[in-house]
């Protein structure tokens, strides 16, 4: 991913290409369904935004997109062509932790305040010092793609996600599993 961003960057200060909110380890991971960023509720996934890519499954042979998105998770990309989106500033954070853990929830219905009550209280415990929730608001473009268009299934219907992360220090490791 580092090549792309590096590659629109050079050629333009205002155009972008949906990433992932965590790191991965390939980019074919991305643009078959993981690339899940800060873009997304406007632009969709990476994987919506591949104009086209070719790739090769294990038995050698080299496939295009059509009609392949359960099939590419499972090959070694050769090439793709991305559509790259106009943006009107540029972004960038670093989040460094020695240890974390995260859970999620995709939510397809309003969460009651009771609810929230109850996660609101685990957050204000001792041990829950580094604790922090993400909600991560869906809808939008998002809506509009059927959860068959690519491979993440996570798209029309759902609200929003959350995330539950715990961070601490090497000596805390006793309690990671709380």
């Amino acid at each position: 991913m580092g090549e792309l961003y590096y590659e629109i960057a050079q050629k333009s200060g205002t155009l972008a290409f949906p990433g992932a909110l965590c790191h991965g380890v390939a980019f074919g991971r991305y643009i078959s369904g993981e690339g899940y960023g800060l873009l997304f509720r406007k632009y969709g996934l990476a994987a919506d935004n591949v104009i086209d890519a070719e790739f090769i499954d294990a038995n050698g042979r080299i496939l295009k997109t059509e009609n392949q998105w359960g099939k590419i998770c499972f090959g070694i990309f050769v090439a793709a062509v991305v559509e790259a989106l106009g943006l009107n500033y540029r972004v960038s954070f670093l989040v460094a932790t020695p240890w974390f853990k995260t859970k999620s929830d995709y939510v397809k219905k309003p969460i009651p305040e009771i609810g929230f009550q109850g996660i609101w209280s685990q957050l204000f415990e001792p041990e829950a010092r580094g604790a922090t929730l993400n909600f991560v608001a869906y809808g939008g473009k998002m809506d509009e793609i059927p959860e068959s268009a690519v491979a993440f299934p996570h798209q029309k219907g759902n609200l929003y996600k959350i995330s539950y992360n715990i961070r601490w220090r090497e000596e805390d490791n006793v309690n990671s599993e709380r």
